[in-house]
């Protein structure tokens, strides 16, 4: 097996060298399991606004109608700690649910319902790809040998956050051309929700929605619009009865299933929203 540095470094100057989205994350993922051995992977990409899956590459992973539909579920749904928007959140690259403290793995929906007995895995890595404007995409590799991803392992995987985010989002901008690069960025999927009554929301409701998506809470979002916490809170009230839903979580799940899923694998313009 290589030294880390050389998959590292091989990941740089693909990330740097202009590839289309699919070549440069087959490359890449392929680099990475030189230094981390992986028995199944499963790589996607996401919108920096929302922080929500935009497209998804499987690996040896079979895709599956009902399995998806449980992963968008525990994801989006629960809120767990190890999910990709709680990492982005609380600053965590990489992770291994080996690694995490006892009872963590027992605790943990996604692993209990989906990764050991659906896919028959007993560890998963994953990685954020992060850099200063959001997040990208995401990384998830599993092993089925008993054997955790080490600490020296999450080092290396974290240490390619940057470069990852790199490259993806100079494989958008490849795919979709210079001309179409230039045209303006989609923000989100917020303006677009309506309930079954065609209720719109405001553009107020449609902000604080945003910012929830982004993961802000209450208070960052008072300070954000300059408004009242209580002025928030009625805001969500009223986003809350036009979508159907009663708290957060249940709202992130549904921007997911009703403005993420159905286009899932679309073209994205260079915000990382669908075209």
């Amino acid at each position: 097996m290589p030294p880390p540095s050389r998959p590292r470094g091989d990941i740089d100057v693909l990330s740097r060298a202009g590839l289309d989205l699919d070549h440069f994350l087959q490359e890449a993922v392929g680099a990475v399991g030189r230094a981390v051995p992986w028995a199944g992977v499963c790589v996607g990409t996401h919108d920096p606004a929302s922080l929500m899956l935009s497209a998804r590459k499987f690996g040896a992973l079979t895709p599956n109608l009902e399995d998806d539909l449980l992963f968008g579920q525990l994801e989006y749904g629960l809120g767990e700690f190890t999910s990709f928007r709680s990492l982005v959140h609380h600053d965590i690259r990489a992770v291994s649910m080996l690694q995490l403290p006892q009872g963590a793995v027992e605790g943990s929906p996604r692993t209990q319902q989906l990764i050991r007995p659906v896919y028959g895995f007993t560890d998963e890595a994953r990685l954020v790809m992060r850099d200063d404007t959001g997040m990208w995409g995401c990384l998830a590799l599993f092993r089925d040998d008993g054997v955790a991803f080490a600490e020296d392992d999450l080092t290396f995987l974290a240490s390619l956050s940057e470069a990852f985010a790199r490259g993806v989002r100079s494989g958008i901008l490849a795919r979709i051309g210079a001309a179409q690069a230039q045209a303006p960025a989609a923000r989100g999927p917020a303006v677009v929700i309506v309930n079954a009554a065609g209720e719109i929301l405001t553009p107020r409701e449609r902000d604080v929605t945003r910012m929830v998506l982004q993961g802000s809470d209450t208070k960052a979002i008072a300070a954000a619009l300059h408004v009242a916490a209580y002025t928030v809170q009625d805001h969500l009230k009223s986003v809350f009865a036009k979508v159907g839903v009663r708290n957060r979580r249940d709202l992130i799940a549904r921007v997911y299933f009703d403005q993420y899923v159905h286009r899932m694998g679309a073209a994205v313009g260079p915000a990382g929203y669908f075209l």
